[in-house]
Order: C-alpha cells, then structure tokens, then sequence
C-alpha cells in the first residue's frame, strides 16, 4: 500500500517533456520552461492558508532572524561594558569555535537511536534563548566568555 501511495506521488510531481522543453534544452537559455515549472510547483502558496502552517512558518521566520543577534552585536555590548577591543573580537572566536564543538557533539549525540533529533534541537533552542537573557546581567569578561562559548555551543 505505502508503495502505491509512493508511485502516485511520485507521478503527480512529475510531468513529461514537452515540445518546449526539448527546444530550450538544444538552446542554450538561461532559465527553462521546466526550471520555471519546477519552482511554481514547489512554491505552493495555498500551504499559508493553513493557520499552522503560518505560524509555524513564522515561529522558524523569527527564529531565525534572532539567532544570529548575539554574533552581530557582541563585539559591540563587549565594548560598551569596558571589555578592551582585542578580547572583544575574541567572543566571536569563542562562539565559533564552540559552535563548531557543539554541532559535532550534536551530531554524535543523534546517532544514538534513542536521541530524537527534533527534541536535541528544541532543548538547545530553550536553553540558548536562557542564555541570552541571562547574559545581560554579565557584566564581566569572564562573564561575556562564558556567554560566548555557551551560546555558540548550543546553537551548534
């Protein structure tokens, strides 16, 4: 049954050349009739009239858009706070380096059967969004270090 389901899908995504299409692919041009249909199929916009749908789509929209805050500012709050400029830029090197340790940890931790990858990747996403709201009581360099190496771990 699963395989059957799978052939209709399969046939109902896909569509056989046209006379276009053979045309364009002896041509050389920029962006082909398939291309164009492909991307109109994939881009099915009667998915955002579902209300869970959109907000889930906004919810990663959102998220997104503020993971990447710290990266862009740290360097700056660290300066604010008297942290000279050399250990400044060093709180990006820490969160990309611990970034880089904490997607092999995650990695190596999904691997196992009984790790969800799904609940990994929630639990870091509450801890992180933890840790930036307790990061604005750091006012130290040790502090803003700390920040920095938990932040880019668990982004990771």
């Amino acid at each position: 049954m699963a395989c059957k389901s799978a052939i209709s899908y399969h046939l109902s995504v896909t569509r056989v050349a046209t006379q276009k299409d053979i045309q364009q692919n002896q041509q050389c041009v920029c962006c082909p009739e398939a291309v164009v249909r492909t991307i109109v199929t994939m881009l099915n916009f009667k998915l955002l009239k579902s209300p869970s749908f959109l907000l889930l789509t906004l919810s990663g929209f959102f998220t997104m858009l503020g993971i990447y805050c710290p990266f862009i500012f740290i360097a700056q709050r660290a300066e604010d706070m008297k942290i000279t400029k050399e250990w400044s830029t060093l709180l990006i090197t820490a969160i990309g380096i611990s970034n880089t340790i904490g997607r092999i940890t995650c990695g190596v931790t999904s691997c196992f059967p009984k790790m969800d990858s799904l609940v990994i990747s929630y639990v870091t996403m509450f801890i992180t969004g933890g840790i930036i709201i307790i990061s604005n009581y750091l006012h130290t360099l040790n502090g803003q270090m700390t920040f920095a190496i938990l932040f880019g771990f668990n982004i990771g």
